[in-house]
C-alpha cells in the first residue's frame, strides 16, 4: 500500500538531506521489493503503459514525487483488479513469482524484469 512508498520517500528524503550537508549515510534497507503488493504495482504499471514496455517508462517524469505517484496509481490499479477480476488476479499471483524468481535467477533481460528493476530503483 501507499504506507510503504511513503516511508521510503521519506526516508530517502532524510537521507539525502544529511548527505547533502556533507554527512555520510548508511541506508540499511528498502524493504518491500517482493511480494503480493509489488506483484499489484508491476501489473498496474504494465497496464498503464500498454504492456510490457520498459521503454515507454522514460516517458514518466523523472521527478521523484511524480514518479513517486505514478507508481503509486499503479498500485491502486493493480489492486483493484486483484479484487475485482479474476483473470488479472491470476496474473498477478504469476506476477508475485516471477519476482522472487528474477531474484533467484538474477534475471534482468524480459521485458516485465526490466520494468521491475528500472521502478525499483
Amino acid at each position: 500500500h501507499t504506507g510503504h512508498l511513503y516511508q521510503t520517500v521519506y526516508g530517502d528524503i532524510l537521507a539525502r538531506i544529511i548527505e547533502s550537508v556533507g554527512a555520510s549515510v548508511d541506508r540499511a534497507s528498502f524493504g518491500g521489493d517482493v511480494g503480493l503488493h509489488v506483484a499489484k504495482c508491476l501489473w498496474g504499471m504494465r497496464h498503464t503503459l500498454g504492456g510490457e514496455l520498459p521503454e515507454k517508462l522514460t516517458e514518466v517524469e523523472s521527478d521523484v514525487f511524480a514518479r513517486a505517484r505514478w507508481i503509486s496509481q499503479a498500485y491502486v490499479i493493480g489492486a483493484k483488479a486483484y479484487e475485482e477480476n479474476e483473470t488479472a488476479k491470476q496474473e498477478i499471483i504469476e506476477f508475485n513469482k516471477l519476482v522472487y524468481s528474477y531474484h533467484e535467477h538474477d534475471e534482468h533481460n524480459t521485458p516485465l524484469a526490466q520494468i521491475y528493476w528500472t521502478t525499483r530503483q
